[in-house]
């Protein structure tokens, strides 16, 4: 797939770019939001790892093809999560906080 163009997800959390890991002489698309990977997809420029519950609709139409990967093998993907801190009080307070502590 080294020929074929790779839509990424990047973006600055924490003051800091981050990236999707890929092969290093892979061509990318960075772009901001998965509303913007699909639509690159869509278009046709490139491919991307996108979360089937968000192209489901494209995948049952035909629009989208799920890209084969060996048996038995699942592609994995680090997620940060960010939630509300409830215990913050007053706006001198940041009021997010990672949700490991």
């Amino acid at each position: 797939m080294l020929q074929h163009i790779l839509v990424t997800i990047e973006g600055a959390a924490s003051g800091s770019l981050k990236h999707q890991p890929r092969l290093p002489a892979q061509r990318v698309l960075p772009v901001g939001t998965i509303e913007s990977a699909i639509a690159a997809v869509r278009s046709g420029l490139c491919f991307g790892w996108l979360p089937n519950y968000r192209i489901q609709a494209e995948l049952d139409r035909g629009d989208f093809v799920a890209l084969p990967l060996p048996a038995g093998k699942t592609r994995d993907v680090r997620l940060n999560l960010v939630c509300r801190d409830l215990s913050a009080s007053g706006s001198e307070v940041m009021p997010w906080r990672s949700c490991w502590g």
